[in-house]
């Protein structure tokens, strides 16, 4: 049983499955043990064991370069520390029950880390101190997707966190079909007649839209991380 496995020895195996490069040959029960251990039960040694192992895994977010937000007074590795502490503090104890698997979790550490980049981007200081370190061909590509400076304050959170609504999104609906009737629901405000009409190859009439949509919204409220990511556009 993984719970009566020794801490470093748990710590050795989840940076083993880690490492593998093929998602589907991983075997996620050490990692989930050992971050159990640090966020369920408030063991600080095994804490110090995940974010050695996740700092650099779930560091990639929204920007293709994040090292082009290592400034003077913020580090990438600062970043990730600030984020990974805020889940820390969000998550101990019996907050952790609500998780039965890793691949959630680091969905919400993905999450939180997006919010403290875009917390700092919410100053107008922090955005030019980032640009001001590029040259400008590097800040026309990492700035790519950072709102305009006349939106810079909580419009650039915001827009920062929708980006990451849409991507979670594709991620818990992988049929095609589903984000295609999920896009006809919530952007474009259809009705289920229109549903029908446009797409009737699909949806033979407004019974099959109404339980699709029942499926689709049950499947997505039930996710943390876009609760989580949600509550951030309120």
């Amino acid at each position: 049983m993984n719970n009566t496995l020794s801490t470093d020895l748990l710590a050795r195996r989840c940076a083993e499955e880690s490492s593998k490069k093929r998602t589907v040959s991983r075997d996620d029960q050490f990692c989930f043990e050992l971050v159990r251990r640090a966020f369920g039960l408030d063991d600080h040694y095994a804490l110090g064991h995940v974010l050695n192992i996740y700092k650099d895994i779930w560091s990639r977010f929204w920007v293709r370069d994040m090292y082009a937000f290592e400034v003077e007074s913020l580090t990438v590795d600062d970043f990730k520390s600030i984020a990974f502490m805020r889940v820390y503090n969000h998550l101990k104890g019996t907050a952790f029950d609500g998780f039965s698997s890793l691949t959630p979790l680091l969905a919400y550490f993905r999450v939180a880390l997006t919010r403290t980049v875009a917390h700092y981007l919410r100053s107008s200081k922090g955005r030019q101190s980032v640009t001001q370190s590029l040259n400008d061909d590097d800040a026309d590509d990492v700035l790519e997707n950072i709102p305009a400076p006349e939106n810079s304050s909580a419009d650039a959170e915001k827009n920062i966190v929708r980006q990451e609504v849409e991507r979670r999104i594709a991620y818990l609906l992988p049929d095609e079909n589903d984000r295609l009737l999920f896009d006809c629901w919530a952007k474009q405000n259809l009705s289920r007649a229109e549903i029908v009409d446009a797409y009737s190859h699909i949806w033979e009439d407004e019974n099959k839209v109404r339980v699709a949509l029942q499926r689709i919204k049950r499947h997505i409220t039930n996710d943390p991380p876009l609760n989580d990511l949600l509550s951030g556009l309120l």
